[in-house]
């Protein structure tokens, strides 16, 4: 009888992946340690897998994609000026001293 029980778990589990996967070679990161019993499976709980730093990591990823984005920004916005005219541009830097110098007055 053991060997039927195993058959028909072995069974179970290859219908299972057929339903839920397209085949059964991309099960590479579900791992689940299911046991079988009485025809149902039982899940013994295990521990996260993910280091405790991962939150960090993520942080400092998404921190650098900033980093990058603003220095394209930068680069766009350089070249854009080197474009414009010079009197615009000297007609800006005026603006902005004057708006530097509203500020020191407050």
């Amino acid at each position: 009888m053991n060997l039927l029980e195993r058959l028909h778990e072995k069974m179970e589990v290859f219908r299972l992946e057929r339903r839920y996967t397209c085949q059964r070679q991309q099960r590479t990161t579900f791992v689940s340690k299911a046991k079988y019993v009485n025809g149902e499976y039982i899940f013994s709980p295990s521990k996260s897998k993910q280091p405790h730093n991962f939150k960090a990591k993520i942080n400092d990823a998404v921190e650098a994609g900033r980093q990058e984005y603003r220095g394209k920004i930068s680069s766009r916005l350089a070249k854009i000026n080197w474009g414009l005219k010079r009197e615009t541009l000297s007609a800006t830097k005026k603006l902005q001293e004057r708006v530097r110098e509203a500020r020191r007055r407050k």
